[in-house]
């Protein structure tokens, strides 16, 4: 029976033979972030993959976590809409966020939760195992494997490394791993007060995430390590300056061979969308008219050819936004919320410091957050101290941030400035209030005291033995105190 490896998109992917398909994170239809992201290579079509789903027994759908460029809603639809026998997959996390997402996606649909580290029998000659992490919202990787092969689609997980050798024990060696490898953070969206680019060093280098990818896909012992959910450009005028830092898999695969002899026994594969690789043989099914445009033609050429196609969505979308003004009662409702259930500890250090900048073509809006006053105050002009935080956002996208009670998704698809002083941490720490209050994560503090959060965690003990290990580290490193 023949059993492949599919990529069809930035994040997507699918185990086949000819009876059973399991997708990974399908992102397939349009932009993903406010017209932020898009696919890059062009995805497959969505069309001719629902024709060869619908003749599978079993279709399954697992999503590893609750970002919009793996939790993609129009794609979902779509694939729910057009195959009946699709089931969901999710990780069963602490947090109530994915589960309650997807119920609102897909009301009626089939979803089966994951327990952390558990095999599960798809079929009589399919496992997978689903592996979370994350200490404020759970990503998760899959391994999917039986007594021929073995695949991790280990995607944004960062697994820590008691966790990585848990992991090594219960799966086989992977013949694959797919894996992230650019950019996927606010950090270079970072400013100083005025507005201008920041000195200091404030992300890692392209050379730094080739290496994280090649060193976690060596850790776990993989034979072929395939670069992965990396796979998007950036074409909002807002953005598009980003596609300067975005390491593209054949700027990985190119790195590979100056690095190869860090990494003996393992291989460097890039997989572009529409080709796939023979689970048995593990030879590559290539698209060579695609790779030969990749190879050949200028990256900001294939950018713009793209950008072209696509012109009138993104002509539609920046109209749209014109015309946009703030809506302050979400607004005000939403961050008040993240005050009333910040820690005292945190709302003293965040004190009045944290400024939410609106603007469109109207006037611009600031509102203050005073985390000790527990209030939110429109103001007019920002006083400027080495703690003061400044966070631009246009009015459509911080409106439907606010509506759907999902900050997470604004710093990974960078469209905001945060302008803040070297030294001054407090934008990381509001970052992770949002994160964890808006996905029912570790803060408020009471959440923890759940029986539910308490028995999820316990499954995942070693992993808050590598967090207090991190931190640790964090707090006896002198530049830590510095900064």
């Amino acid at each position: 029976m023949a059993k492949n490896l599919f990529v069809h998109g930035h994040s997507c992917c699918e185990i086949r033979t000819n009876s059973f398909s399991l997708i990974c994170d399908p992102w397939l239809i349009g932009s993903a972030y406010w017209r932020s992201w898009w696919n890059f290579p062009k995805a497959e079509s969505i069309d001719s993959l629902i024709k060869i789903w619908n003749t599978k027994e079993n279709l399954y759908v697992y999503l590893t976590h609750q970002h919009w460029d793996h939790f993609h809603g129009p794609t979902l639809r779509t694939i729910y809409r057009n195959c009946k026998k699709v089931k969901f997959l999710i990780p069963k996390t602490p947090e109530f966020r994915i589960k309650k997402d997807l119920i609102d996606v897909l009301p009626h649909a089939e979803i089966i939760e994951l327990v952390h580290a558990k095999k599960y029998f798809l079929n009589k000659k399919i496992n997978i195992l689903s592996f979370q992490s994350g200490p404020i919202t759970t990503d998760s990787a899959l391994a999917i494997f039986n007594n021929e092969f073995c695949v991790l689609n280990m995607n944004d997980a960062k697994i820590m490394p008691l966790s990585m050798s848990h992991l090594k024990t219960i799966i086989p060696k992977p013949d694959i791993t797919l894996r992230s490898h650019s950019s996927a953070n606010s950090r270079c969206c970072k400013r100083d007060l005025s507005g201008l680019k920041r000195n200091d060093i404030i992300d890692k280098s392209r050379i730094e995430y080739t290496k994280e990818f090649l060193d976690s896909c060596y850790g776990i012992n993989s034979k072929i390590a395939i670069p992965f959910a990396s796979n998007m450009i950036h074409l909002h005028k807002e953005t598009e300056e980003y596609n300067a830092v975005c390491n593209f898999s054949d700027y990985v695969e190119k790195d590979f061979f100056s690095l190869k002899n860090d990494y003996p026994n393992m291989d460097c594969k890039m997989i572009l969308p529409g080709e796939c690789i023979n689970l048995n043989t593990l030879k590559i099914k290539t698209d060579e008219s695609l790779r030969q445009e990749i190879n050949i033609k200028d990256r900001e050429v294939l950018i713009d050819d793209i950008k072209t196609s696509i012109q009138e969505k993104l002509d539609k979308q920046i109209k749209n936004e014109k015309k946009a003004k703030p809506k302050e009662t979400i607004i005000n409702s939403f961050f008040l919320k993240i005050i009333k259930h910040s820690p005292i500890f945190l709302r003293f250090y965040l004190s009045n410091h944290i400024h939410i900048e609106s603007y469109g073509e109207s006037k611009k809006n600031i509102y203050r957050l005073d985390f000790k006053k527990k209030l939110v105050e429109n103001i007019n002009v920002v006083k400027l101290t080495k703690f003061t935080v400044i966070i631009r956002v246009q009015n459509y996208v911080l409106n439907d941030v606010c509506r759907m009670n999902n900050y997470n998704s604004l710093g990974i698809s960078k469209r905001l400035e945060i302008r803040t002083l070297p030294g001054n941490f407090r934008y990381e720490i509001f970052n992770i209030l949002c994160n964890s209050i808006e996905s029912g994560g570790p803060i408020p503090f009471r959440n923890c005291l759940s029986i539910i959060f308490i028995i999820r965690w316990t499954k995942r003990f070693r992993e808050i033995f590598d967090i207090v290990a991190f931190c640790l580290t964090k707090v006896g490193n002198k530049k830590f105190f510095k900064l």
